[in-house]
């Protein structure tokens, strides 16, 4: 039969004082932020539980470059023709001609299946075109609206932008997810996942998905 001992350890005022001293350092400022800290961690874990369910199929998702760099795609736009890619952006227009969809989106990051408008304070508008063919409801098509693509890189194409004609990268569009996010005010990443989860949303994909 095994016996346990338990070793008792003395604890002087010493000792009681070195672990008790740091708390009494903290001021009511430290306080909070050490706080507010705790809540970041706690929210990044909950993002990345929101992360278990993908927008796109893995059939739909299947070939997409992993590690598509967009800045070299605004300095060569043709040379990546054909290259598979997935992007996150906000609507800045849209129209619907003939049974074909054209938009004209501003590119926004894509993190744990989100479109992030609030990490892009600070990084210039870079802005890309997306053909899709077939219709799709003017509804989702409200400039402000955020949305993802999964498409191929296809040529630069001219286009008039606010009344200002601009050559711009395109995609051709396998499938778009929309947000009804119009007229939503941008906010922290924190919030960002529960933001989007209030907001009526559609998926596009061409007849071959």
């Amino acid at each position: 039969m095994k016996s346990f001992f338990a070793i008792p350890i003395e604890e002087t005022a010493s000792d009681q004082a070195s672990c008790v001293a740091p708390m009494k350092r903290f001021s009511e400022r430290e306080f909070r932020v050490l706080a507010r800290t705790v809540v970041l961690c706690c929210g990044m874990i909950f993002l990345q539980g929101c992360a278990a369910n993908p927008i796109f199929s893995p059939r739909v998702m299947d070939g997409v470059d992993e590690v598509f760099d967009v800045d070299a795609w605004w300095k060569t736009p043709n040379a990546l023709a054909g290259r598979k890619v997935e992007l996150g952006g906000q609507i800045v227009q849209g129209d619907v001609k003939n049974g074909e969809t054209f938009l004209v989106v501003t590119q926004l990051p894509i993190v744990d299946q989100l479109v992030y408008e609030s990490f892009e304070i600070h990084r210039p508008v870079k802005q890309y075109g997306i053909y899709y063919r077939a219709t799709i409801d003017p509804k989702w098509l409200v400039p402000g609206n955020h949305m993802m693509v999964v498409g191929f890189i296809s040529q630069a194409r001219s286009v008039l932008v606010s009344g200002t004609q601009k050559t711009i990268p395109f995609v051709t569009a396998e499938c778009l997810h929309v947000w009804k996010s119009a007229g939503t005010p941008p906010v922290l990443p924190l919030a960002e996942a529960k933001k989007f989860e209030s907001l009526e949303h559609v998926t596009y994909c061409t007849s071959g998905y």
